[in-house]
């Protein structure tokens, strides 16, 4: 079973497109992705959201699927669990 987080943080988003939280907010903004907004005012993206805008992205600088492993070595570095490198980032 694989223990992928159903919801990312924008700083989750950012680290796994490799872009600034800033862009992140904008794509928010301008409504390219959708997030939600939890009672503290955190905004969260849904994985399915991600997994969209990945794969309908007009010029994607990286495949879909290295974005997968990143989503992968995210979630398993949350978790504590060792990646395939041998380190947690």
């Amino acid at each position: 079973m694989e223990l992928v987080s159903e919801y990312y943080t924008i700083a989750e988003v950012a680290v796994l497109f490799r872009v600034s939280h800033q862009a992140v907010r904008r794509w928010i903004r301008s409504k390219r992705i959708v997030s939600i907004k939890t009672p503290g005012g955190n905004r969260l993206i849904h994985r399915s959201e991600i997994e969209r805008y990945t794969s309908r992205s007009a010029a994607p600088t990286e495949s879909h699927a290295a974005v997968e492993r990143r989503m992968k070595r995210l979630a398993d570095s949350l978790q504590g669990t060792p990646t395939k490198r041998g380190a947690n980032r």
